[in-house]
């Protein structure tokens, strides 16, 4: 049961971090594009993006930065025709922008100690932004994945060090080939196939069976001219790990009852295979 639960944790992980890298970040980012909340706009941080702010004469608009950050850098397009003022309230840094004349526009930019804003300052003659405020869902994912998962048991364990892979300090599930077939020689009862077969392009594994503990076979690497040569593998809950891919393997139960492990086009579907 805990370790059903741990994969349906996986797999929404993996839908999670699908989800933020499928949202590819625009150039510039309209109003419409933020999330609105009483009087304030906010925005979804992009490293890479400009971000719309309206502005109106006889108005101020408060652009709100993420709390602790410190502003190192300030400028702007056209610095005559704009009132641009900076403060801090608490540990937020605020900058405080009002245009002096109507239909103009410009870019600024605002560097921190953490990092760069880019606006695209509009001047409006209605309906302009009162507050503008980032959240950062990238980071807060990244933060969140980068943390060490707890496993309560060894089969937890066992199933973050087959089935993922730790990237950039953050976990996600390995692309594994699960296309395998068998070829039996020798009277085996389909009891005794591995149960799974796949690799994560580095290590193979294979699952041998719960109800087949004591005879185990021995794993062989299958040269082009059908020699066999004893891999270095270990046992671990039942599975064979080999550090290296097959193009032949062989599971050999006694010196006349054996299973060849061979590339297939289709997934391994264990003893129905």
């Amino acid at each position: 049961m805990k370790l059903k639960q741990t994969a349906l944790l996986v797999a929404l992980t993996c839908c999670i971090s699908t989800a933020f890298a499928a949202d590819e970040a625009k150039s510039t980012y309209d109003t419409s594009d933020g999330s609105c909340s009483a009087a304030k706009v906010v925005y979804e941080y992009k490293p890479d993006s400009l971000f719309r702010v309206n502005v109106q004469m006889g108005y101020v608009t408060d652009i709100a930065l993420k709390p602790g950050e410190t502003i190192t850098y300030l400028g702007a397009g056209d610095t005559k025709r704009w009132l641009i003022d900076q403060s801090s309230v608490g540990s937020t840094s605020h900058i405080y922008i009002k245009p002096l004349a109507k239909n103009i526009a410009t870019n600024m930019i605002i560097n921190t100690n953490q990092r760069t804003y880019r606006l695209y300052l509009v001047s409006v003659t209605s309906n302009y932004t009162p507050i503008v405020e980032f959240s950062f869902p990238d980071e807060a994912f990244q933060k969140m994945m980068s943390r060490p998962l707890p496993w309560k048991s060894k089969e937890e364990k066992l199933f973050y060090d087959i089935y993922m892979e730790k990237k950039d300090g953050a976990y996600a599930l390995k692309k594994l080939n699960r296309k395998y077939k068998v070829k039996k020689h020798g009277k085996l009862e389909k009891t005794l196939y591995p149960a799974e077969i796949f690799d994560d392009g580095t290590r193979t594994y294979i699952l041998m069976p719960q109800s087949n503990k004591y005879d185990l076979p021995v794993l062989y690497n299958v040269d082009y001219e059908n020699k066999m040569t004893l891999v270095n593998y270990r046992i671990k809950n039942g599975y064979i790990i080999a550090d290296r891919v097959f193009r032949k393997a062989r599971l050999c139960y006694t010196p006349k009852t054996y299973l060849d492990i061979l590339p297939s086009d289709v997934l391994y579907g264990g003893a129905e295979n």
